[in-house]
């Protein structure tokens, strides 16, 4: 049962981390920045769960267009790019 258990949390903190992975994948496309940094230490990025929920980049003076990926972040609750 153990070794269940092992395996059963393995999987879910890898589904965890790479949920992690895929939202800041997203939002680093966004910020210029590399895939593997994690943006949930960003001002203006807030996360629960290493899932990305708040966007709030309307002081970076960003241009230019919206990734279509940005649909991929279902924990996302707010965005403001303005």
């Amino acid at each position: 049962m153990k070794t269940f258990y092992l395996i059963f949390n393995s999987i879910i903190t890898a589904k965890t981390i790479f949920a992690a992975i895929a939202d800041c994948g997203v939002v680093n496309t966004i910020l210029g920045e590399a895939v593997n940094f994690n943006c949930c230490n960003v001002e203006g990025i807030k996360c629960s769960s290493n899932r990305v929920t708040k966007i709030d980049l309307s002081s970076k003076n960003l241009s230019g267009s919206i990734p279509p990926e940005i649909g991929t972040l279902t924990a996302l609750q707010s965005l403001n790019l303005a």
